[in-house]
């Protein structure tokens, strides 16, 4: 778990505040006990986060999390 959390550091770093922001914006008025809603909140935006920075890996942005891209050998 730890190793997962470490390689996608930077991922979690940048994509959780905006889900936290959306999450209570849309979840903050309702009529949830604040422990629920604060635990239920950061663990769903821990996953997304981890999901969201897979994706941008999968799709050849990796430079955004800041790690270098790998470069293709030329064919001859």
């Amino acid at each position: 778990w730890y190793q997962l959390l470490k390689r996608d550091i930077m991922g979690i770093y940048l994509i959780h505040p905006m889900l936290l922001y959306g999450m209570y914006s849309q979840l903050g008025q309702k009529d949830i006990h604040p422990v629920v809603l604060s635990l239920g909140a950061a663990l769903a935006a821990l996953l997304l986060s981890m999901l969201g920075t897979e994706c941008i890996r999968r799709l050849g942005f990796s430079v955004l999390l800041g790690e270098k891209q790998k470069r293709q050998k030329p064919t001859s």
